[in-house]
């Protein structure tokens, strides 16, 4: 039989932790991002913005 509170008759009478904390250091995802984003500037260079929207590949909507 499990037991959550000491005596729940008993005033102020509290739940009874249990249970077990698990820690597992990892990155967080804002650190996961800023890695690939530095990886492709790394790779790719920086860019410019300018660039590609005035680049060879454009079509027109009429």
């Amino acid at each position: 039989m499990v037991r959550l509170f000491e005596d729940p008759s008993d005033e102020g009478a509290m739940p009874r932790p249990f249970g077990v904390f698990y820690v597992n250091d990892r990155a967080t995802m804002e650190t996961k991002l800023n890695a690939q984003v530095a990886l492709a500037k790394e790779r790719k260079g920086a860019g410019d913005l300018d660039a590609l929207l005035r680049g060879e590949r454009t079509w027109t909507i009429r």
